[in-house]
């Protein structure tokens, strides 16, 4: 239970603040949705994968591989790197870039993938999207309330989210 508990809520939350974070420091991307919140889903979705809350996770080799010229045994522990795998310039031009146009925003593996992709994912977005709508709503003008340079992030391996994200906006 204890594993929906924070699978459904921190990787959520964090992934709000991310992309809040984000729409401070590029305020011409808030003004993309503004002017068209039909962005929102990708917004979600370019959050996933600049972000990606889940930024790592352990597995155990199934087999033999090979990777890069180095042998990973069977049985051997790995940490996957999502968030690098987000990053990729091969898959995502600009990868470090935040653009709520992304178009292939959503071939992230933010929530895993294959036989290891996240069961609440849709839950998940569906959230954020939801939460994205209402604060479109009924606030505008995003921006930092602090010095962004000094924000930090909680110490975790596994999940990736800011410790506080103070901010200031005005009602719409």
């Amino acid at each position: 239970m204890s594993q929906f508990l924070v699978a459904g809520n921190e990787t959520t939350t964090a992934t709000l603040a991310e992309a809040m974070r984000q729409l401070c420091l590029f305020p011409e991307e808030q003004e993309k949705i503004k002017n068209d919140p039909s962005l929102i889903p990708n917004l979600v979705e370019e959050s996933l994968r600049l972000a990606t809350p889940t930024s790592n996770m352990w597995r155990v080799a199934s087999e033999d591989h090979e990777i890069g010229g180095v042998t990973i045994p069977k049985g051997s522990q790995v940490l996957l790197k999502f968030f690098s795998s987000n990053h990729d310039e091969e898959v995502f031009e600009e990868p470090m870039k935040f653009d709520v146009t992304r178009e292939n925003a959503r071939s992230h593996i933010a929530f895993g993938f294959g036989i290891h992709v996240c069961i609440g994912q849709l839950l998940s977005k569906q959230e954020m999207v939801n939460g994205w709508q209402t604060l479109f709503q009924k606030l505008k003008n995003f921006s930092f309330d602090a010095d962004p340079d000094q924000l930090k992030y909680m110490p975790n391996i596994l999940l990736r989210g800011l410790e506080e994200l103070p901010i200031k906006f005005e009602k719409v």
